[in-house]
């Protein structure tokens, strides 16, 4: 998608990706500092659970945006056999990863 540099929601949804992960990234350096310093087990899942939570926040949006991509081409093209294939591929990733 070529457009995607130009248009304000792709750039707003990619700040708040790029946020989420820097986010992650954050948890992820405690859950490391914590094992370093022998943090208690329980402590240290908690701040784990966040990373995976994060993480799999990342996918879900990650997914949304790309099939909403998907369909606005898919609406806006004559020729939808692109588009068509690129969501039959998107549902299979999304069967494998959820």
């Amino acid at each position: 998608m070529n457009d995607q540099q130009a248009n304000p929601e792709v750039q707003g949804n990619k700040a708040n990706l790029l946020l989420r992960l820097r986010c992650a990234c954050g948890h992820l350096q405690a859950v490391a500092n914590m094992i370093e310093t022998d943090k208690p087990c329980d402590q240290t899942l908690h701040q784990l659970h966040a990373v995976q939570s994060a993480l799999s926040k990342v996918s879900q949006l990650l997914i949304q945006q790309e099939a909403n991509q998907w369909l606005s081409v898919f609406e806006a093209q004559s020729n939808t056999a692109e588009a068509s294939t690129r969501l039959r591929q998107l549902i299979k990733e999304c069967q494998q990863i959820l």
